[in-house]
């Protein structure tokens, strides 16, 4: 996953047309409203990711001039982290193709996309480059919810020539769960 999220953000950075934006972890009991009920119904647990986080940060890591946004709690977008605000003002009468990559897939990765989907930018999980607590449940999350709140695709779909919103659409995961009416 490491290498995926890596090779993702150099693609993205050698791109005229894309921004790497970062939303990093910040959550901890002073800053974050949920903490003491999340404490309090797994006493003893830690909230932390595991050690894979760690992974994942640096293949991702900001070099100068990228603008980095800190969530704390699971989603960065209806918690204000600026993140939002931040994006809105960059579109005018198209919002940009936002792709999404990280830990934790049926968490923070799910929240994250489905708050940028609600607020009407076409979003991307791409899934070489999110991760779960077990591969398990990385994919069933994403079987699941592809197509419905965001459209599920691989990093090699992005960096073909053709990265309109149409093509990445049809090279995405069907939605598993899902029956025809």
């Amino acid at each position: 996953m490491a290498k995926s999220i890596s090779s993702l953000v150099e693609f993205a950075r050698s791109q005229p047309d894309f921004e790497v934006v970062h939303l990093r972890e910040g959550s901890n009991e002073d800053d974050s409203p949920w903490y003491s009920f999340w404490k309090k119904m797994n006493p003893g647990k830690s909230s932390s990711a595991d050690a894979t986080i760690e992974a994942a940060e640096v293949a991702a890591k900001e070099i100068n001039g990228e603008k980095v946004f800190v969530k704390f709690g699971y989603d960065g977008t209806g918690v204000d982290s600026g993140m939002v605000s931040y994006l809105d003002s960059l579109s005018s009468d198209t919002k940009p193709m936002i792709f999404v990559c990280g830990l934790v897939t049926s968490c923070c990765v799910h929240c994250n996309a489905a708050g940028l989907f609600l607020r009407g930018y076409p979003t991307f999980v791409v899934a070489d480059a999110c991760g779960d607590r077990t591969v398990a449940m990385h994919t069933q999350h994403l079987e699941r919810e592809s197509r419905r709140c965001f459209a599920v695709v691989e990093s090699c779909n992005i960096f073909e020539s053709n990265t309109s919103v149409d093509a990445l659409i049809a090279s995405s995961w069907p939605n598993f769960t899902q029956t025809e009416k």
